[in-house]
């Protein structure tokens, strides 16, 4: 569930990937486990945003008609994707850091996966759509 937006309805956790913490967002709940008091929702719109919320800078972005959700946080602003994940290591691990990352806005991630697929004729490099096994081409 991480970079997740969490919500509760009829008494099971609801994750809304796009969402951020203090939203109010309408979505639709696309899957509801049947082992576990949880499921699993799509953000349709955003109805009070996070005060950091802003525009994706990546094109291939859910949020700007891509496939990618590779980055939760990308449509935070840099304060707020530090602030998210802040509170994120302290609510689950218990840490105190008092600054993640440094530098340009996305230049403090380090690290990627990255997938081969076929894209019609050719090879292409990207990663998986989250929760499936399709590819977002990159």
């Amino acid at each position: 569930m991480e970079g997740d937006g969490l919500g509760i309805h009829d008494g099971r956790t609801v994750a809304i990937a796009g969402a951020f913490p203090g939203e109010r967002v309408e979505a639709r709940v696309e899957y509801v486990s049947r082992h576990h008091p949880r499921a699993g929702a799509k953000l349709l719109r955003v109805l009070q945003p996070h005060p950091e919320r802003t525009a994706s800078p990546c094109p291939d972005d859910v949020s700007n008609g891509g496939r990618c959700t590779g980055c939760p946080l990308g449509t935070l602003a840099l304060a707020g994707q530090h602030a998210v994940k802040t509170e994120l290591l302290r609510e689950v691990f218990g840490l105190e850091i008092p600054t993640i990352g440094a530098g340009e806005s996305w230049g403090y991630r380090c690290s990627s996966k990255r997938i081969a697929f076929r894209h019609g004729p050719r090879v292409a490099l990207g990663s998986y759509v989250r929760g499936s096994h399709h590819a977002a081409d990159m």
